[in-house]
């Protein structure tokens, strides 16, 4: 059960950070492009799964690097299935999509480190407070 509710957590978080990702890129002006029901069930249902293949970096498989690797493959992958099913009309050649791809991997990827880090910092200060109020 605690598994089951870990990963609708996951798929969650992914469709909050891939609907987050498609606004942004929709707002900077990356593209102009028009968007069915279809379109939008693609990029959630895409952003769920790779919410769900997230979970491969919390589990005990080698090194963090290589679990990294894995999740950026298997992220590619879903992603090109999802252009499969619904091509975006605004990429133009190959390369400009490799390249739109990699740009938003690695912003959220700085984005959940920020992330991550935030959070421990405001655990960190927390259990420094209980630690003072004990003594």
């Amino acid at each position: 059960m605690m598994l089951v509710k870990e990963l609708i957590k996951k798929a969650f978080i992914g469709v909050l950070i891939g609907s987050t990702t498609f606004v942004f890129v929709l707002l900077v002006g990356w593209s102009k492009v028009e968007i069915d029901s279809a379109g939008l069930e693609i990029i959630l249902i895409m952003s769920a799964v790779i919410g769900l293949i997230s979970k491969v970096l919390d589990m005990e498989l080698g090194t963090y690097l290589l679990r990294r690797l894995l999740h950026f493959v298997l992220t590619t992958i879903t992603c090109m299935l999802a252009y499969w099913a619904y091509p975006v009309a605004f990429l133009t050649s190959w390369q400009q999509g490799i390249f739109g791809y990699l740009v938003i991997y690695l912003l959220i990827l700085l984005g959940f480190r920020v992330w991550v880090f935030l959070d421990l910092n405001s655990i960190n200060k927390q259990v420094k407070r209980r630690k003072q109020a004990k003594k």
